[in-house]
């Protein structure tokens, strides 16, 4: 199964997903469940599945910062989702929100290399420009 296949069934799945759970709680009096959960689940998966894109597609580095930057933002929402769910102190919301966002931007780092992918070819090592070429084909054509 192919990557991109992966990544546009997931979508429906987490939905459907949502939905049987969503159905469990209306139909089942015995079954309760915090509201927040599914959302947290929901926006959790897909932050991972939008990160997992960025580092492994095979696209342009603007997509992949893109892709990367949508799931840390996904991630930052299953977060404060969390704490909704989970008693966490307030003091340590912000510290974790910090942590989940810097380690968004490294890994838009580490998924481009560092470099830019447009850069031009006059900024390249080893260009030559115009008339270095020429007189490097003079020269060529001399020795001939």
């Amino acid at each position: 199964m192919s990557k991109s296949i992966v990544f546009k069934v997931l979508f429906p799945l987490t939905f459907l997903a949502a939905a049987i759970v969503w159905l469990l709680t209306v139909s089942i009096d015995d079954f309760n469940l915090n509201p927040s959960i599914v959302p947290a689940c929901v926006c959790g998966i897909w932050g991972v599945a939008f990160i997992m894109r960025g580092l492994v597609a095979k696209s342009v580095g603007a997509a992949k910062k893109m892709n990367i930057l949508i799931g840390t933002v996904l991630l930052v929402l299953t977060v404060l989702l969390v704490v909704n769910i989970v008693a966490i102190k307030d003091e340590a919301v912000l510290p974790i929100i910090a942590i989940v966002v810097s380690a968004g931007f490294v890994l838009c780092v580490l998924a481009v290399g560092g470099k830019k992918w447009d850069q031009a070819d006059n900024k390249k090592v080893g260009y030559k420009n115009y008339y270095e070429r020429k007189a490097e084909e003079e020269k060529n054509r001399s020795d001939s």
